[in-house]
């Protein structure tokens, strides 16, 4: 191991005490210029994120924006905070630059209910259920990492909540002869019901057992089934005595604002001042309505949100279809969605 003289490790101290006080310069020019406080205190650590991280967008053409590419994450570059707030609302549109924390319903990341036999949680954000899924293989479209379609689910006049209900037991046996090949080859869990996920509906009666007011998915994602609270004792008797912990839990005011305000569409000028989750979220809302994107939205869509995007199965313009032709994924996607659309037509 070669050791440094003492000097050089003052000079590495001597420079994060230089880039420290760099920002502290710059914010005080901002504020003699008249910004806000506040929005300086919130967008200087995102910028910080976009200095660390090589996003290939920081090179894109940005309107409005007169700071040339290579010195894009200089901040003594930018004139005035106007000019760093166009790069980073640019940025924050393009990249998923938000901190992602899982929580539940207590905010504790504890289950809801844990005993010798069961696990329930309640998932209150996609992050949540992808905590709760874990790094084994289940497919349930809510907890992927990626397209993940929580809102859109959340979004719909029944306002479904998401429970994951672990049977330790059944899960410890099934996982014992568990082999990562079973999923290459696509073989299915043994015991489907091992670890499942309940939907319950935001007008759910806890005191009715035979309403079908539950939708259950099995661990092996073979399809949503409409299930009384008797029916799904069925499938795990050890609920027996918990239907109250199954509450309906309504849409935050934050997300309903969110719906009220784009439901019925953006203008393209809107949708590109969005960041990336707004977008992200936004197609949860309007797309899912069976809505399209216009060419310039489509064309401002972060990259990682075109998949998601044909998901939705609302086709793409001759323009579109232009932007993703030389993709190879998205188009074998795009084809294999638009085939299976036009079959179930001629099922119709």
């Amino acid at each position: 191991m070669e050791f440094k003289p003492w000097y050089y490790l003052q000079e590495s101290v001597d420079l994060e005490v230089l880039l420290t006080e760099g920002f502290k310069e710059k914010k005080q020019q901002f504020l003699t210029q008249g910004a806000n406080r506040e929005e300086i205190d919130e967008y200087f650590p995102i910028f910080q994120k976009i200095q660390k991280t090589p996003y290939k967008s920081i090179s894109d053409i940005v309107p409005g924006l007169t700071v040339a590419a290579p010195n894009r994450k200089n901040i003594d570059m930018y004139p005035n905070f106007d000019q760093l707030k166009i790069f980073v609302d640019y940025m924050r549109s393009r990249e998923d630059l938000e901190d992602k924390v899982f929580t539940d319903i207590q905010t504790t990341g504890k289950p809801v209910f844990e005993n010798n036999i069961l696990e329930v949680s309640y998932a209150d954000s996609p992050q949540a259920c992808i905590a709760y899924k874990g790094d084994l293989p289940y497919s349930w479209c809510v907890s992927r990492k990626t397209e993940n379609v929580y809102y859109s689910y959340r979004v719909r006049a029944t306002e479904p909540s998401f429970y994951f209900v672990k049977n330790k037991i059944r899960t410890e046996k099934e996982l014992s002869s568990w082999k990562p090949e079973d999923f290459q080859k696509k073989i299915s869990w043994k015991d489907p019901w091992h670890f499942f996920v309940v939907q319950v509906l935001i007008n759910a009666n806890l005191d009715d057992q035979d309403a079908e007011q539950y939708i259950v998915t099995s661990a092996n994602n073979d399809g949503d089934k409409s299930m009384s609270w008797e029916k799904l004792l069925q499938i795990e008797p050890s609920l027996r005595g918990l239907q109250q912990l199954f509450k309906p839990v309504a849409l935050p005011p934050e997300d309903r604002a969110f719906i009220q305000r784009w439901r019925y569409g953006a203008t393209d000028e809107e949708f590109d001042k969005m960041t990336f989750q707004e977008k992200n979220r936004y197609l949860d809302v309007f797309v899912n309505l069976d809505q399209e994107l216009t060419d310039n939205q489509f064309a401002s869509l972060p990259l990682k949100l075109w998949n998601k995007y044909l998901g939705f199965s609302v086709g793409l313009t001759d323009k579109q279809f232009d932007m993703i032709k030389d993709k190879k994924d998205l188009l074998k996607r795009y084809t294999e969605i638009s085939i299976r659309k036009f079959n179930n037509f001629k099922l119709k």
